[in-house]
């Protein structure tokens, strides 16, 4: 038998009475039967947790970024190439890491291997590097014509593609209901589009001027914002990098990337401000307001 609170707050949501708390209160129903489904469980966290977030997969993600622009910054600051003799000091999890994301078309392209033969030569490659009195590292072993043009291409990716679209979204939010019998399969089919522009709206608003912590004590800034590259509204992971002698380098990827068109989803105080640097909430005719 469903819950009966939240089968009524769906039931006010599929005849147009929406308020900002049913949909809260659903995320966080359903953070707690999220039947294996991570996805719904971080967004339940965000509500709950509106200021620091310390694990999770969007903790992880930003951990991950963070690792991907050190690397990069530190190659550009030196202003040359690959040296396997001085390697940064964070390229052993680098290439763990990228062995994780290698894309299949272009790594075909590129190096003529497959992903999963691939992922095992940068494992091997990692688990391989010995290092410097200086902190850096050097290669332990010799490499094959093959094996440095697969590191030089893993050495040049950075994988910032968003960690979820509005697709994997609406699709967790929406098995939820059904495997928890809050709304039948017709009800969904007929109220799709409207559902899935309302739990969006909610999920920017939640993760808006939130925080991640990284280990070195610094904090990754979350902030939703027009995204004018895919004309939809995003929200975006913002890291500091310092190194020393030179500015602080502002890098950003898109935690998450919904399909909201600002000009429709915003009201016209928020698209005059393009900072978005304060707290936003959703009105009751759907769209993303300055609270």
């Amino acid at each position: 038998m469903p819950d009966q609170a939240s089968r009524a707050r769906v039931q006010r949501l599929l005849a147009g009475q929406f308020r900002r708390d049913y949909v809260i209160d659903l995320l966080l129903f359903l953070r707690q039967h999220a039947d294996g489904r991570p996805l719904l469980q971080e967004i339940g966290h965000f509500i709950s947790h509106p200021t620091v977030r310390d694990r999770g997969f969007t903790h992880n993600a930003a951990q991950e970024w963070a690792l991907f622009a050190e690397f990069v910054l530190a190659r550009s600051i030196s202003g040359e190439p690959l040296n396997f003799s001085r390697l940064p000091n964070i390229a052993p999890k680098f290439y763990r890491l990228v062995a994780r994301g290698l894309p299949p078309e272009s790594l075909m392209r590129e190096t003529g291997m497959r992903p999963s033969q691939a992922k095992a030569k940068l494992e091997r490659f990692a688990s391989a590097l010995v290092e410097n009195d200086d902190g850096t590292w050097r290669i332990g072993r010799p490499l094959s014509q093959q094996d440095f043009n697969l590191i030089g291409f893993a050495s040049g990716l950075v994988l910032a593609d968003a960690s979820f679209t509005a697709e994997k979204l609406i699709d967790e939010v929406f098995a939820g209901l059904l495997s928890n019998s809050l709304i039948s399969r017709d009800e969904l089919r007929e109220n799709r589009d409207t559902l899935g522009e309302i739990f969006q709206l909610i999920v920017i608003s939640s993760m808006h001027n939130t925080a991640i912590a990284l280990p070195v004590g610094e904090l990754a800034l979350i902030r939703a914002h027009p995204n004018s590259d895919v004309g939809a509204i995003s929200v975006d992971l913002s890291i500091h990098l310092d190194r020393q002698n030179y500015p602080k380098i502002l890098v950003a990827k898109s935690l998450f990337l919904s399909s909201l068109e600002p000009q429709r989803f915003c009201d016209a105080d928020l698209m005059a401000d393009s900072s978005w640097n304060f707290a936003i909430d959703v009105t009751s005719d759907l769209k993303l307001c300055r609270l």
